[in-house]
């Protein structure tokens, strides 16, 4: 028997083992680390495995889970990244879902009836083995070659049924398009918290290194962790490669592995096209700068595609041409690039409406609906709004937008895109699967460098500990545009969105090896307590209001780049060095105009503390300067205190 013969032998076996029990799913492939999440913990899921309906999986980006079911006659290809029950993954149409015949079953059966019975007669006699071996072999190929032509089948028409799905959905929402507008007033934008802020305070340095008796701090609620959800995509919709001749980024990128929800998977690195390699024809596209990085993408122009007006008719005729295979390339490059360059929902946004300007023109009707579609066909909640005279892409947000105007659309906040419009007509019709836009980052994007000056940093307290680095500028810019927002009702979870965010590689090139040469060897207080030194006595404070005329918050390149930071920008940066030099879970401490931190020890550390599940987090304040581990600055009122669970 050869290797394919024994490797669907076994197959067989494990799908009689699983047939045996009502609902079982047997995993007949598996790509990309999928997991099965339980109680204990999370599990690699294997070929073989026995999975329920009811198993709890997480399917990361780029993975794939193929599962029989023989109870049903079904087979179950879940690629959409989540994680959620099987039962929730194969109701979602993003998934395949084919039916199974009764002969593909007996086919499985007969197989594993074969199998069984060869491997009892292969210890008969020398003289027989080979040619019974051989005898099933090509009886097995035969079977085999009819199984492929029918799984052909079954995989071309769940492809044709996917194609229709599709052009069903793009065609029914034309042509309801015409008729479901309304007028809308917007809702005032709703203002960033504004707090009276807490004056920093020093440590008397006669109290400097005196023993103190740590006392717990008494926190009532807290803020659960933020949780990224997967980047939407188009409905049963699977990335495709970017063709060789297309230049899609600027060839000066950096190649780095690619990270997901902050962990790093076995990929490699992202392979950059350069221009001088290409050599074939470059096709029809548009090239554009987004935030200072050259991308390409492939549009050609399609002659029915136009907007003499904003009538609602002239508006559906419009999105039926772009709904042409002539729009699939433009797509398949915008979701390519967002992968590229790792783009939040935010970036993609920004990105999709640079790419309607490249193609039809800055400020053109013609472009805000490119954009919108793009946006629609990405998988995202969007909503078509227009004035007397000009087109308005709103978007559906996970998150609360502060200082912006929303229309509120069957109970949902929409935000439209650059515009100070009150009242605006509005085309309320949801797409199927749509899904709302998160501002979450889960990597910084990769953007072409553009290196600020050298910025030198040291501690008063520490001065042979010194660290220059510089920025990259374009990052500054993608974040100086990134809007302040909350979520899940909490105006707390602001901050757990910039202290989650990873620094930029090249940052941590420059910061980290420097200060993890101070900590060698030191303990897990030892270590802590030299962060907080450096954090506190190499940034100079300044209260928002004074800088910046506004609460904003930095995210940790930011602290680094300007010359003023107040407690929350400091909290954020020092949360991020302790968890990537140390390794140790942060929490942010909230009071009333304040925030500080506190860690999780491994180690006995006294001070003062809060709880969170059976976890002891010591108090370190970085704007309380002087202040050691476990001394909550002078003036908090631990009643009031909440606190903000990170990654």
């Amino acid at each position: 028997m050869n290797n394919k013969s024994w490797l669907v032998t076994v197959i067989m076996l494990c799908l009689t083992v699983s047939f045996s029990h009502a609902q079982r799913l047997v995993v007949f492939s598996v790509a990309g680390g999928p997991k099965l999440v339980t109680p204990e913990g999370n599990t690699p899921i294997k070929a073989y495995d026995n999975l329920t309906m009811s198993s709890v999986v997480s399917i990361p980006y780029d993975a794939s889970l193929e599962l029989i079911d023989e109870a049903n006659r079904k087979q179950y290809i879940i690629k959409t990244p989540g994680r959620d029950k099987i039962s929730a993954f194969v109701s979602n149409r993003k998934n395949s879902a084919v039916q199974l015949t009764q002969r593909f079953m007996e086919y499985i059966q007969k197989q594993v009836t074969s199998g069984t019975k060869i491997s009892a007669r292969r210890f008969s006699d020398a003289a027989t083995v080979t040619r019974e071996t051989q005898t099933y072999q090509k009886e097995e190929e035969e079977e085999l070659d009819e199984f492929a032509k029918e799984f052909a089948d079954f995989d071309k028409q769940a492809k044709e049924e996917y194609e229709t799905f599709r052009n069903q959905c793009n065609q029914e929402y034309a042509d309801f398009m015409e008729e479901a507008w309304s007028q809308f007033r917007s809702e005032k934008p709703i203002p960033a918290p504004k707090e009276e802020e807490v004056k920093p305070l020093t440590l008397p340095e006669k109290e400097r290194g005196q023993q103190f008796k740590g006392k717990p701090v008494v926190i009532q609620e807290f803020v659960a962790p933020l949780i990224p959800t997967p980047q939407p995509l188009p409905i049963n919709y699977t990335i495709q490669t970017i063709p060789d001749e297309v230049v899609v980024v600027d060839p000066q990128l950096p190649t780095v592995p690619i990270l997901i929800n902050n962990s790093n998977i076995s990929v490699a690195p992202i392979e950059l096209l350069r221009i001088d390699s290409v050599v074939r024809p470059k096709p029809v596209g548009q090239e554009l700068a987004y935030y200072g990085t050259k991308v390409f993408v492939r549009y050609t122009p399609n002659p029915n595609f136009k907007l003499p007006d904003l009538s609602e008719r002239s508006i559906s005729e419009a999105w039926t041409a772009l709904s042409s295979e002539s729009m699939e390339n433009t797509l398949i490059d915008c979701l390519n690039i967002r992968k590229q360059l790792r783009l939040s929902d935010w970036g993609y946004l920004l990105l999709l409406e640079q790419v309607g300007q490249a193609c039809l023109g800055k400020g053109s009707n013609e472009a805000t609906l490119l954009s919108a579609y793009l946006f629609c066909q990405s998988g995202y909640k969007m909503r078509l709004g227009k004035s007397k005279t000009q087109m308005i892409l709103l978007f559906g947000s996970r998150h609360l937008i502060y200082d912006k105007s929303y229309f509120t659309l069957s109970g949902e906040n929409f935000y439209p895109l650059h515009t100070d419009e009150e009242e605006l007509s509005i085309c309320n019709l949801p797409y199927p699967e749509e899904q709302g836009l998160s501002l979450l980052l889960v990597n910084e994007p990769i953007l072409k460098e553009v290196r600020s000056d050298k910025r030198t940093l040291s501690s008063t307290n520490q001065p042979q500990l010194k660290v220059s680095v510089d920025v990259n500028k374009n990052l500054l810019d993608f974040y100086s545009d990134y809007p302040a927002s909350q979520i899940g009702g909490d105006m707390l979870s602001r901050w757990a969105m910039y202290a989650n965010t990873p620094l930029d590689v090249k940052v941590k090139e420059q910061l980290y090896p420097a200060l993890k040469e101070k900590l060698k060897g030191k303990s897990e207080k030892e270590a802590v307590s030299i962060l907080l030194d450096f954090v506190q006595w190499s940034l100079t404070y300044k209260y928002d209001e004074d800088i910046w005329g506004y609460d904003r918050a930095f995210f940790a390149e930011e602290t680094l780049f300007y010359p003023y930071a107040d407690c929350e920008d400091r909290s954020i940066l020092f949360s991020r060095l302790v968890r990537d030099l140390v390794g140790l879970k942060v929490v942010l401490v909230y009071y009333p105009g304040h925030l500080a931190s506190a860690v999780h020890f491994n180690e006995n550390v006294e001070g003062d503390y809060l709880e969170h599940e059976g976890k002891r987090f010591v108090i370190c304040d970085a704007t309380y300067f002087g202040a050691p581990i476990g001394k909550t600055m002078s003036g908090m009122d631990n009643k009031t205190a909440k606190a903000v669970l990170l990654d």
